[in-house]
């Protein structure tokens, strides 16, 4: 049997600590964007596998499989200091976010293109 996401352990590949944490993390994460993509598409994603990139395999119910490549987007902590003293307010300005979010698609894209990835590129 496959590891699935709701199965991971650490005896299914060596991992550090670091890296185990990570997975971890990535799999809680993915939980409510499998929700959040089956109401804006209309469509569920079955997770088939998961590797290191893209962080999982996924098919569509229609059929068509995906790689699925997690991403955050965070602000330095000097900036967000410096946004709590200067302005009381933490969060980040969401032009700043929409462009970083743009440059960290592009640079995915870049590595995905490198590797070789042959897995549908899907954005929404």
């Amino acid at each position: 049997m496959k590891p699935t996401p709701k199965n991971i352990s650490r005896s299914d590949v060596i991992l550090s600590d670091q890296e185990y944490g990570k997975k971890l993390a990535e799999e809680m994460e993915l939980e409510p964007f499998l929700k959040e993509y089956k109401c804006i598409t209309g469509l569920t994603l079955q997770l088939v596998s998961r590797s290191e990139r893209p962080d999982f395999i996924a098919q569509r119910s229609d059929g068509t499989r995906l790689g699925i490549e997690l991403s955050k987007i965070m602000r330095d902590p000097e900036s967000t200091f410096w946004a709590r003293v200067l302005n009381g307010n933490e969060q980040a300005d969401s032009i700043d976010t929409a462009i970083d979010l743009q440059k960290l698609i592009h640079r995915k894209d870049i590595k995905r293109s490198a590797s070789g990835g042959h897995y549908q590129t899907v954005r929404y």
